[in-house]
């Protein structure tokens, strides 16, 4: 979309209305004002909906500003839900890997780091332990968020606004869980 155009405006202010809502629930955590702000900073906090990323989409998502953050999430990277199967996880890493294999794209300095990427992702959760311990993150990170949208709503309420926040949609929740587990501790 075009820098002007009524999508960035209305997304922009959608990220700037998540960003103080969740900043002021949070004003004493230093650590998570400093990755909000580079996560307002992309300006895309567009959901992955594609079944399938392909071709220079893969590279350009993984190598985008705020990335070193996104790319901590093995769901992220491989385009997952929380708690997929191990089978499911598989299958992703595989479809991400032809995607990025360096072999596919001689020439692209991108191809290695993403394809790297891609394997660090799934060794991630390439067995159930490591599956299981990736849910719990998750799980806590979806608790978290909770809290934050209760905190946040009291806030509204308080100040004698109305209790709605950006994640009553639930695109917007599930990113926020998302991002949530990319957080740097």
């Amino acid at each position: 979309s075009k820098p002007g155009s009524p999508w960035r405006r209305r997304h922009s202010a959608m990220a700037q209305n998540f960003g103080t809502a969740m900043v002021k629930a949070n004003a004493q955590d230093v650590h998570y004002q400093a990755f909000m702000s580079e996560l307002l900073a992309i300006a895309e906090f567009e959901e992955e909906t594609l079944p399938q990323v392909i071709g220079e989409a893969a590279f350009a998502r993984l190598h985008r500003l705020g990335s070193q953050y996104l790319n901590m999430n093995p769901y992220y990277v491989l385009l997952l839900e929380a708690g997929c199967s191990a089978e499911e996880a598989r299958a992703a890493f595989r479809r991400m890997s032809l995607q990025v294999h360096p072999d596919k794209h001689q020439g692209d300095p991108r191809a290695s780091t993403a394809f790297e990427m891609v394997k660090k992702s799934y060794e991630k959760m390439d067995d159930s332990n490591k599956l299981d311990l990736c849910n719990r993150i998750c799980a806590g990170a979806q608790k978290r968020v909770d809290e934050q949208i209760k905190s946040a709503r009291k806030a509204l309420k308080k100040e004698g606004k109305e209790e709605v926040v950006p994640e009553d949609d639930p695109r917007n929740y599930r990113r926020t869980v998302r991002q949530s587990c990319a957080r740097p501790s």
